[in-house]
């Protein structure tokens, strides 16, 4: 019996993007590229797994169809995933560098000028060094980002399953914010909105539900402590709900009673963040001048009591495991000049800390388009 494909996405996108990933080899004189990151990977070739963990390389030449190299115990995932009609296997006794090396050489590839992920950490710092001792000799050039430019600007395609994904994440918000309550232990909450969006058909996340209450909310990147909620916490949530890989992120806070004048403060320059933002992008528009809207009148009047990264946007669409951001963190900052295009997504993760003490989260996930910005996760999950 056959294995079925999933065929999540046309053949004619997978080679859209094959050619504009080409596009950018010749730019930069590259005749073959090694990618190793599972986000472009899955990209490039349709191949997803749970693994990715173990050595993976795609191999683009600059005509032909790709080749992917990976374990052999992989051999069922790529048979329902990917586009291509075979993989390269190692074996668990088999050195993959070595793999790679000798594929290389069989398809007469390692004396072309080669262009080399470097920043992915599927690759490691190991096993980079040893590529670079087996490839001695070779032409080699750092190609770091170049599948990452290319994934900035989304397809129909892939925004058809962000918006499916931000739907989700609404439903995970809504339910995280109900459960909220007096006595109610953090980790319940974080369960509730799990609950909810697997239940509606979610795929695995890139980040499970983050539930920080009381003082953890005044702590970046805390999660569940297992602590019972208490009457004045602040209850800080963020999650991503992931269909076909693609997520859209929400944050929301809520506090237990009344909210003292101090925090709505903080919640109130937050939602005028984001607002400003979907109010001033769109395709054409500086980056930094986004940023710069925002930080004049959301951030600058409280920056000097508040913890804030200043980070006003960053990339998001494919999704693995540790984190949601796309690996050429494109950011809207203030020191980020280049403009903005039209299909490129956003998530706006503003958090605004009193360190130790509370913090309030609000954000959107949102898509860019010639004439203004579209929010990919608004509904009825509110602050």
């Amino acid at each position: 019996m056959g294995i079925p494909k999933e065929n999540w996405f046309t053949l004619e996108e997978y080679r859209r993007r094959l050619a504009a990933a080409r596009t950018k080899m010749a730019h930069r004189e590259i005749d073959v590229l090694l990618v190793f990151g599972a986000g472009n990977v899955f990209y490039l070739t349709g191949y997803n797994s749970v693994n990715s963990w173990d050595f993976q390389c795609c191999i683009v030449p600059d005509s032909g169809d790709p080749i992917l190299l990976i374990f052999n115990f992989e051999l069922g995932r790529f048979l329902a995933s990917s586009w291509l009609s075979e993989p390269a296997l190692y074996t668990a006794q088999d050195d993959p560098v070595a793999s790679l090396v000798n594929l290389l050489d069989d398809q007469n590839l390692r004396n072309r000028r080669l262009g080399i992920e470097e920043n992915s950490p599927n690759l490691g710092v190991k096993n980079y060094r040893r590529l670079r001792q087996m490839l001695d000799g070779s032409q080699w050039t750092d190609a770091s980002g170049l599948v990452d430019g290319v994934r900035l600007v989304k397809s129909e395609e892939e925004i058809a399953y962000m918006r499916e994904a931000g739907r989700l994440t609404r439903l995970g918000a809504e339910a995280a914010l109900a459960a909220v309550a007096e006595g109610v232990h953090d980790h319940a909450v974080a369960s509730a909105a799990y609950e909810v969006m697997r239940c509606n058909g979610s795929d695995f996340m890139c980040i499970e539900p983050i539930v920080a209450a009381g003082y953890r909310s005044g702590l970046a990147h805390s999660t569940v402590g297992h602590i019972p909620i208490e009457h004045g916490d602040s209850v800080f949530i963020e999650l991503g709900a992931c269909v076909r890989r693609y997520t859209a992120p929400i944050m929301r806070t809520t506090v237990v009673g009344p909210a003292p004048p101090e925090r709505q403060e903080l919640t109130d320059a937050a939602q005028l963040a984001v607002q400003t933002i979907v109010e001033t992008a769109r395709a054409g528009v500086p980056t930094s001048d986004v940023a710069a809207a925002a930080h004049q009148k959301a951030i600058k009047p409280i920056e000097d009591r508040i913890q804030f990264h200043y980070n006003f946007g960053y990339s998001v669409g494919i999704g693995f495991p540790p984190d949601w951001l796309e690996p050429i963190h494109f950011f809207i900052q203030l020191h980020n000049h280049a403009p903005l295009q039209a299909g490129m997504t956003f998530h706006l993760p503003f958090t605004l800390r009193v360190l130790g003490e509370y913090g309030a989260g609000t954000s959107e996930t949102i898509l860019i388009t010639e004439t203004g910005c579209e929010v990919l996760t608004q509904g009825q999950a509110d602050v």
